[in-house]
């Protein structure tokens, strides 16, 4: 099953909030980016967020509560 991008972030912190969010709630997932917008942040690439499909739902009601 190929992972779905859940959200984009312009912060690798709000990125780690989100991903413990979903973590305490057992939804896996991983950021993408993140280093990338570490190194070059004049290039403010977002911070994408990635999680298996049948988990996407549930994942968008945790990241808007």
């Amino acid at each position: 099953m190929e992972p779905v991008r859940l959200t984009s972030c312009n912060s690798t912190f709000d990125a780690h909030i989100i991903k413990t969010k979903l973590l305490n709630e057992q939804i896996e997932c991983f950021i993408t980016n993140e280093n990338f917008n570490s190194i070059y942040p004049c290039f403010n690439d977002s911070i994408d967020i990635y999680v298996n499909p049948k988990d996407l739902d549930r994942a968008k009601e945790i990241i808007i509560e």
